[in-house]
């Protein structure tokens, strides 16, 4: 394969369920290479969702067809991020020691603050998605996940990461400002074709939601794990959907 389509190719693979054929062995060149698609791998989701938003919704309820659209999501994502989100909310707000604080996210069990956390999460996206209108609903589910996905972007160049080691620090050695700039390029484009100058409000909230998380790991782990990287893509994207729901009313 072409180290041009490295990039893009582990993003899609990192990103979603959807099997890429990659050689066994990368060069390490690819990871932070990914990182700048991680915008434009959101957007593929966001259409997939959004087109069997649009189909569901000439059959079904729009309360049905809202829970369908998180269920289809957690299915193309392989529930990464939800996962993530559950792991970083027990280890970050849990009044625990740094150390015993990243053995709860690598542990993989749920506890009570991830519990609440993950349903909390899904019920803010499950009502935001009611509230959006018809007119608007196709383009507000590309725009929310491409940029959601350049939150992951911004916090793995912005924060340091916890460990020695870990599946998220591959993407952040080598990472160079070049690449978070394509990131933060291609997730101002689609957010831009599909809301204008609404389409940078969505921005801006995204960005704030990946600064927030990540000052919050290096407070309390001393930087950011693969699991915050998720909390952040998870939680930008239930801020940006309240955000449009905002704006459409």
């Amino acid at each position: 394969m072409r180290a041009s389509v490295l990039g893009p190719a582990v993003a899609l693979q990192f990103l979603t369920v959807i099997p890429v054929p990659l050689p066994r062995s990368l060069p390490a060149s690819a990871f932070p290479q990914a990182v700048a698609w991680f915008p434009l791998v959101g957007g593929f989701l966001g259409v997939l969702v959004a087109a069997a938003d649009a189909l569901l919704g000439r059959l079904l309820p729009g309360t049905v067809v809202s829970a369908l659209d998180l269920a289809l999501l957690a299915v193309l994502t392989g529930g990464l991020h939800l996962d993530g989100l559950a792991d970083a909310t027990d280890g970050l707000l849990g009044n625990l020691p740094r150390e015993r604080r990243l053995e709860v996210m690598r542990d993989g069990g749920i506890g009570a603050f991830g519990a609440t956390a993950l349903a909390l999460t899904l019920l803010v996206e499950y009502g935001a998605l009611l509230g959006l209108t018809p007119g608007i609903r196709f383009a507000a589910i590309i725009a929310t996940l491409a940029v959601s996905r350049w939150a992951m972007s911004l916090t793995v160049w912005a924060f340091p990461y916890a460990r020695a080691e870990g599946s998220g620090s591959a993407f952040r050695a080598g990472l160079r400002w070049p690449h978070v700039a394509a990131a933060a390029t291609f997730a101002l484009l689609v957010a831009a074709i599909t809301f204008s100058l609404v389409g940078v409000v969505v921005f801006v909230v995204s960005t704030l939601v990946a600064l927030g998380v990540g000052r919050l790991a290096v407070r309390r782990v001393g930087g950011c794990t693969g699991d915050v990287y998720g909390a952040g893509g998870e939680l930008a994207f239930a801020a940006t959907l309240v955000a449009l729901s905002g704006i459409a009313r």
